[in-house]
């Protein structure tokens, strides 16, 4: 068996860390609102934890799970075919 070197990158691309300091932002915000007084009103009781499902819920996975678009090496962006998995060949056949 050979090993292929793999040239190393990071995982995440620039979309994803700006999602996931959207996330971190807004969770911020959604403790912050928490913290208003009174206890029993709407932002404390209402608002604050919808901002904070929103953000632990759905912008962190969103910035964890979403694949940075490839490019090609002339750096313009590649297509990538629905169902086919990324370095996939495609099978000629008739």
């Amino acid at each position: 068996m050979q090993f292929r070197k793999r040239a190393r990158s990071l995982p995440f691309g620039r979309a994803n860390w700006v999602l996931f300091g959207a996330g971190i932002l807004i969770i911020i915000v959604g403790y912050r609102l928490l913290a208003i007084p009174p206890a029993e009103g709407f932002w404390s009781l209402t608002a604050a934890p919808i901002v904070l499902v929103a953000g632990y819920c759905v912008l962190i996975p969103i910035a964890l799970l979403r694949r940075p678009k490839r490019t090609a090496e002339n750096g313009q962006q590649v297509e990538q075919e629905p169902g086919r998995k990324p370095g996939s060949k495609a099978s000629k056949g008739g």
